[in-house]
């Protein structure tokens, strides 16, 4: 900063700039500084199903529709027909039943909202989310993504039943499958996920500063860093968040707000296996789950451009995983230090953690 200053110092002196004034609008950033987690957001998710499972409310391998019965008819959306311009989603009953170990694992068939075949599915119906979610997802003109911003942040912030991508238990793919393992939650233990984990998970380890509810925790979102982006030239600059800061539910792989000091006291937690959270055999249970030995598994585990497109630099090239349930698991040892068997995962915002290390930011996109 300093050097900074000379050079505006002497540009003032020689006469080359009549004046300036140097002014920093940034913030510092403390421990107690709050940010949006994205979908890092799933870890606690995972802790707070594992919890109703350790205390007999679920069962792992229990069909969803006993606590989710809008699942009773899942779809897979297999592709679409008909003529250019006159297409119809093509939809097949499914034949295998959702599991809350299938969400925990991403292999329900469930998608994201941002996935393109999604945002097809939605158009051709004539849903305007799909008008919504393609003009911000899959458009680069930052008027057009300006205005629809706020639409999106309402779809972002709700959750509804989806055509699954694939038969459930058969494949791997990235999705809202955490939003239902909360809403699980909630529905057996008749409490918000914002109420269950304040009363199981956060006053447990004194995690003061993290919430799904930002409007009503006015000392959290006075210490809301500002989100960022790359420009064209690759500078860091501000940007608008795509989350919702009042969600229509508590979205359980989306929607957290916390500092990096409460975050590290809950992977501190995980680490030690101290019990404070769940039975240290419940946390094996949890980290130790590997996806089935299938060929389609396989494709998950090794295939690079898959890793880099679901990704980014968490799973550098060579690299191979599992999935357990609670994130990625390396399988073999890293250079930089990460050895194998250890568990990550990341948000879009740039947050992410790797037992026993937690690393926040605020730079949308999974690949910067």
């Amino acid at each position: 900063m300093q050097a900074l200053e000379e050079k505006f110092e002497r540009a003032t002196t020689t006469g080359k700039l009549p004046g300036t004034v140097l002014a920093a609008a940034s913030r510092d950033v403390s421990s107690d500084t709050t940010f949006c987690l994205a979908s890092a957001t799933k870890l606690v998710t995972s802790v707070a199903a594992m919890q109703v499972v350790e205390r007999g409310l679920v069962d792992l391998d229990d069909d969803i529709t006993k606590f989710l019965p809008e699942w009773k008819h899942p779809q897979i959306l297999v592709g679409f027909g008909g003529e250019e311009h006159r297409e119809k989603p093509v939809l097949v009953p499914a034949q295998n039943r959702i599991t809350l170990r299938q969400l925990l694992s991403h292999t329900s068939g469930i998608a994201s909202l941002d996935d393109e075949k999604l945002m097809k599915y939605y158009t051709v119906l004539g849903d305007s989310r799909g008008t919504v979610l393609l003009r911000y997802f899959m458009n680069n003109d930052p008027e057009i993504k300006a205005k629809a911003l706020e639409e999106v942040r309402q779809v972002m912030g709700s959750l509804s039943v989806e055509p699954l991508f694939f038969e459930p238990g058969t494949s791997w793919k990235y999705g809202q499958s955490t939003d239902w393992a909360g809403q699980i939650v909630e529905r057996v233990t008749n409490m918000t996920l914002e109420q269950y984990c304040q009363e199981n998970i956060f006053k447990r380890l004194g995690m003061t500063h993290t919430t799904y509810r930002l409007l009503d925790n006015p000392h959290v979102a006075a210490n809301l860093i500002q989100m960022t982006s790359r420009g064209p030239e690759g500078t860091v600059q501000p940007a608008e968040s795509v989350y919702p800061i009042d969600p229509k539910v508590d979205k359980g792989g989306s929607n957290l707000y916390t500092s990096g000091a409460d975050f590290l006291k809950l992977l501190s937690s995980l680490l030690r296996n101290d019990g404070k959270l769940l039975r240290p055999e419940t946390t094996d249970l949890m980290f130790n789950y590997s996806l089935p030995k299938t060929e389609e598994f396989r494709y998950f585990r090794t295939n690079p451009e898959h890793l880099k497109d679901n990704f980014g630099d968490l799973a550098p090239i060579g690299m191979e995983v599992d999935h357990c349930l609670a994130g990625i698991v390396n399988q073999r040892d890293l250079l930089g230090g990460r050895k194998a068997g250890s568990i990550t995962w990341q948000g879009a915002t740039r947050c992410y953690w790797v037992l026993p290390i937690v690393l926040p930011s605020q730079l949308i996109s999974t690949d910067n």
